[in-house]
C-alpha cells in the first residue's frame, strides 16, 4: 500500500533521519491532496493518532471520528474539502524538519500514466505549494509530452505504473537534476 504525505512524514521523523540523508526526495503525483485526505481517513479509521495539532483541528472541523472515517461517502463530503489544508500541513512540517536537519527537500512530481485529466490539472497547485515552502521541484510530467503515447511507458494497458523504459527515464531525469545540487559523498 502506498503511503500518504502524513505517513511519509511520520516515517521520516521516526526512522528516516537515522540514515543521515544528504537530501529528501518527496515523490508525489498530481492527485496528492485527494490521496492525503483518504489516507488520513483510513489511518483514523484504524485508530492511528498523529502528533500534529493542525491535523487534529482539521479532523474536528470536518467532524471525522474513527467510525465516520471508515465511510468513504462521509469522507468525500466532509474531509475531502480540507484536502489542500491537509497537504499544506504535511508539506510545512516536511520543509521544517528538513531545514532543521540542514537537508534540501525535492518535490518529485511523477506522472501517473493513466490518470484522468482532472487530477493532472491539480499538479500546478501541488508544485506551487512545494515551491512556496522551499522545495526544489523536479517535474517529470514533461516526459509524457515527448512520447507518442502514454502507453509507451506503461507497465501494461491496465497498470498505470511505469515500465522498464519509464523507470529508466525517471531515474535519468532525477539523477541529472540532483547531481549538481547534492554533493557526492562516497
Amino acid at each position: 500500500m502506498a503511503y500518504g504525505p502524513l505517513r511519509k512524514l511520520v516515517l521520516l521523523e521516526k526512522k528516516g533521519w537515522d540514515f543521515q540523508p544528504d537530501a529528501v526526495l518527496y515523490e508525489t503525483q498530481a492527485g496528492e491532496s485527494m490521496f492525503a485526505a483518504f489516507d488520513l481517513a483510513h489511518g483514523i479509521a484504524r485508530g492511528n493518532k498523529l502528533p500534529y495539532p493542525e491535523i487534529e483541528s482539521i479532523l474536528k472541523t470536518a467532524q471525522i471520528t474513527p467510525d465516520r472515517a471508515a465511510d468513504d461517502d462521509y469522507v468525500r463530503a466532509h474531509l475531502l474539502p480540507q484536502r489542500e489544508a491537509i497537504l499544506r500541513v504535511a508539506f510545512e512540517r516536511l520543509a521544517e524538519t528538513c531545514r532543521k536537519h540542514g537537508v534540501p527537500v525535492f518535490l518529485v512530481m511523477i506522472p501517473d500514466f493513466g490518470e484522468p485529466l482532472a487530477p493532472r490539472r491539480a499538479a500546478p497547485r501541488v508544485n506551487a505549494l512545494g515551491a512556496e515552502l522551499g522545495f526544489e521541484l523536479i517535474d517529470l510530467q514533461r516526459m509524457l509530452r515527448d512520447m507518442p503515447s502514454e502507453n509507451a511507458l506503461k507497465l501494461a494497458p491496465w497498470d498505470n505504473h511505469p515500465n522498464t523504459r519509464g523507470h529508466r527515464l525517471i531515474a535519468d531525469k532525477i539523477y541529472s537534476e540532483l547531481r549538481p545540487k547534492v554533493p557526492y559523498r562516497p
